[in-house]
């Protein structure tokens, strides 16, 4: 099929626009593409394949969902109560200085400790968090410094394993992991396409159950006590 629209091609100009969607051969992985009818793909010489090119794309570069987006900021005690009285986002319930049974970085033992605190803003949940101390110097420069733009994006995966398997397939480093109590993660290089790392954790019931709490409080929240200090893991 990639052979025959090749062939079709009117242009040089055209052939070099699918391949600048990725490599990968039609149905490889993606059945969805396969069941594109024929007559979208308006095969013939002088005619622009926008709409297979379209469904290629998408089809290709399909991500999950964001769960929750994030961002760095200099002190979780200031900075939540400004930014939701800016955003009407919370209220926040934070976790600080969250213990790790383990963390690496490259594959190696490393440091991060943080605060983390998570309110809904109006669709998304939001994490905001503080960033304590991070070891070795590379995970501290991988990470997007206070003000700096989105830190982070976030989804849930189902299987951990096959979604980074997957996201390395694509071309996405994972460089940082952490695992604490039921909650486990892999962090990947977004590159100069994001900006920002991506992070991916394994869906659990408990982390589940947590995130459900911060929806429900944020029902007819008056605005009071933006800041909300857990002092448990979610469980």
């Amino acid at each position: 099929m990639r052979a025959q629209l090749e062939r079709d091609l009117a242009s040089e100009s055209e052939r070099r626009a699918i391949e600048a969607l990725g490599g990968v051969e039609v149905g490889d992985g993606q059945a969805d593409v396969v069941k594109v009818d024929s007559h979208r793909l308006h095969l013939g010489r002088g005619v622009l394949h926008t709409d297979f090119v379209i469904v290629y794309s998408f089809a290709t570069a399909m991500l999950p969902p964001l769960h929750h987006l994030g961002y760095v900021v200099e002190d979780l005690h200031r900075d939540v109560p400004r930014f939701a009285a800016a955003t009407g986002a919370g209220p926040f319930y934070a976790m600080e200085h969250i213990h790790f049974e383990e963390v690496t970085y490259d594959g190696e033992p490393a440091v991060y400790d943080h605060s983390s605190a998570f309110g809904q803003w109006g669709p998304l949940l939001v994490e905001l968090t503080q960033v304590h101390d991070a070891q070795p110097a590379g995970l501290r420069d991988a990470l997007v410094a206070p003000g700096a733009g989105v830190g982070h994006v976030a989804w849930l995966a189902d299987s951990l394993e096959e979604e980074t398997a997957r996201l390395q397939q694509r071309g996405f480093r994972a460089f940082h992991t952490g695992r604490t109590g039921p909650a486990s993660a892999v962090w990947f290089d977004g590159g100069p396409l994001l900006g920002h790392p991506i992070e991916v954790l394994q869906r659990r019931d408990e982390i589940l159950r947590f995130y459900a709490m911060v929806r429900d409080a944020a029902a007819g929240w008056d605005g009071t006590d933006p800041l909300r200090i857990m002092t448990g893991a979610p469980a």
